[in-house]
């Protein structure tokens, strides 16, 4: 491992301290150093991640509108690893988050589980009746072959233990069963052109940094074999990109635009606040919104060549 990106900080949700990033100059697999302990997790993610600030119990009572495969396209957001279930089966989201994951499996007429460490989310679990186990993510509380799929989107990133974690899966996974994995691209195309202020560092909840050779190592080591990869990049992610970018972000200091939080500059009666290139921005959009086609246009191409934001990987049990 040799030193990669060196002295960034949290710059979403104010957690306090200095990170380094570093690579395997053999396979590309990167780690955050220091890492959060592990017996820390929880409480971190309780505490700092803005979830308990947008969840909306009222609006996730109505009923999921799932997206079509055509606007799934258009928007960039096939990284999602549960877009890939197929009906009938039964799933388990690692990771789910605020639930979504798993209303939306049901919705699409599988039988979503999920597992989730943040316990923002007990109030909405209980009210909706999920079937989701609020605790860590090696805790898995079901039986032997009992899932056809296990989906975990934007979530591997955040093990401390990646191959103890995918080898647990083994036990619950059917023989024929998949693993479909979502995580960001440390070979992508915005990476190398935003280096140290790359989105998807996310220091210090993003521990490890994964390229597509390092996750056919992570499959052997784990007991499977990597049977598809693809990348996607979601057009979400590059406004957020262009915007923190932008921003002047400060340690210790959480990002509004990431909080569910009122930005100071939008607030009436702010005086000034908004950079030129943001009045721009908001100018293009607002009328001459065939850029924004083009962009998507250039997205997907991006995608088509490997080196979308985010990697969709297919893992598979070995055959013996």
């Amino acid at each position: 491992m040799t030193g990669f990106i060196n002295n960034i900080f949290d710059d979403r949700h104010g957690y306090p301290g200095r990170f380094d990033i570093f690579r395997c100059t053999a396979c590309g697999f990167g780690q955050t150093v220091p890492e959060i302990p592990a017996e820390m997790i929880g409480e971190v993610y309780t505490r700092y991640y803005p979830r308990r600030n947008t969840i909306d119990l009222k609006a996730a009572q109505e009923p999921v509108k799932l997206l079509s495969p055509g606007k799934r396209w258009l928007m960039g957001v096939n990284n999602t690893a549960h877009y890939h279930i197929t009906r009938g089966t039964r799933v388990l989201d690692v990771g789910c988050g605020d639930c979504t994951s798993i209303r939306e499996i049901n919705a699409f007429g599988a039988e979503g589980y999920g597992i989730e460490p943040d316990r923002n989310i007990r109030e909405l679990v209980d009210a909706l009746q999920l079937k989701v186990h609020i605790g860590l993510f090696h805790e898995i509380p079901y039986p032997e072959h009992f899932f056809d799929f296990v989906t975990m989107s934007q979530v591997l990133e955040h093990i401390h233990d990646p191959v103890e974690l995918l080898s647990s899966f083994r036990r619950i996974l059917k023989d024929d069963g998949k693993i479909i994995i979502g995580v960001p691209n440390m070979d992508s195309r915005l990476r190398r052109q935003y280096g140290a202020r790359w989105l998807n560092w996310h220091v210090p909840y993003h521990l490890n940094h994964f390229s597509r050779r390092s996750l056919q190592l992570l499959a052997a080591k784990s007991g499977y074999e990597v049977v598809k990869t693809l990348t996607y990049t979601p057009n979400l992610w590059v406004d957020l990109q262009i915007k923190l970018a932008n921003y002047p972000v400060q340690e210790g200091v959480r990002v509004p635009f990431f909080n569910g939080e009122p930005e100071p500059s939008d607030l009436p009666g702010h005086a000034g606040g908004r950079s030129i290139r943001r009045n721009l921005e908001d100018f293009i959009n607002r009328r001459m919104g065939y850029l924004r086609h083009l962009k998507i246009l250039a997205l997907r191409a991006i995608d088509a060549a490997g080196v979308g934001e985010s990697l969709l990987v297919f893992f598979e049990k070995q055959k013996n």
